[in-house]
């Protein structure tokens, strides 16, 4: 997709090249008719080259910002569990086999999600982990933002689902 973006904004740097030109007629009061010189198409390189490096940043933002917005049933899974055990979460850590386990609560057994499973669903959902305090098991680590923003997203999601019954 960014690449589709980058081959527009190529054939629009002799659109800016001109509009440049233009203002330089007009400051200067001299007929716009005139050979474009180089030092405007230079500059007109210079601004495109700039609008790509924050283009690029736009659309990473955009797209990951889309994705965090559109979470999968797993996702809104461990998210639910995560937010339904804020109150056991010590100095930011969580323990993923606690996530997981209240993620399986209520669950068939066909149903459960394996512990490494829940782990790689939260490094989706932004979050990283580490070891617990006693080095046996992985944690997560939920800070406040992150835990604010998840909360967020998840209610955009389930206010985003149509009613079936309507």
């Amino acid at each position: 997709m960014y690449q589709a973006v980058l081959a527009k904004l190529k054939g629009q740097c002799l659109w800016v090249a001109l509009i440049l030109h233009c203002f330089d007629a007009a400051v200067d009061h001299r007929s716009e008719l005139v050979v474009l010189e180089e030092g405007v198409m230079r500059r007109a390189i210079v601004l495109v080259n700039f609008f790509k490096v924050h283009q690029k940043a736009i659309w990473s933002q955009v797209i990951r910002n889309k994705q965090a917005l559109s979470l999968n049933p797993l996702q809104k899974r461990v998210a639910r569990a995560i937010i339904a055990l804020e109150g056991e979460i010590e100095n930011s850590i969580l323990p993923i086999s606690r996530v997981a386990e209240q993620a399986n609560s209520a669950m068939d057994e066909r149903f459960r999600i394996e512990t490494r499973s829940v782990g790689k669903t939260a490094s989706s959902l932004g979050f990283y982990s580490t070891h617990t305090k006693n080095k046996k098991a992985r944690a997560l680590v939920v800070d406040p933002e992150k835990l604010r923003k998840l909360k967020s997203i998840l209610e955009r999601n389930v206010r985003n689902v149509p009613n079936v019954r309507e």
